[in-house]
């Protein structure tokens, strides 16, 4: 599973995840990379503040314990 399908489990959670993982869903060109440096580099093209790239870091870490990726 990549890590935009994981993100995507948290869609329906007033939480941090949830703001990331509703981000994701409605952005149509979001890439479907595993790589945490290139979603942080396609996020900053997109200005994402740094709290929602610090959200990013935190739920890969917990994607990548899911998966052993």
């Amino acid at each position: 599973m990549n890590f935009k399908k994981w993100i995507a489990k948290f869609v329906n959670l007033q939480t941090p995840y949830g703001d990331l993982a509703r981000d994701v869903k409605a952005d149509n060109n979001f890439i479907d990379s595993n790589d945490v440096e290139e979603i942080e580099y396609y996020m900053i093209q997109k200005n994402a503040c740094i709290d929602c790239i610090n959200v990013l870091h935190q739920a890969h870490t917990e994607y990548q314990e899911d998966y052993n990726n």
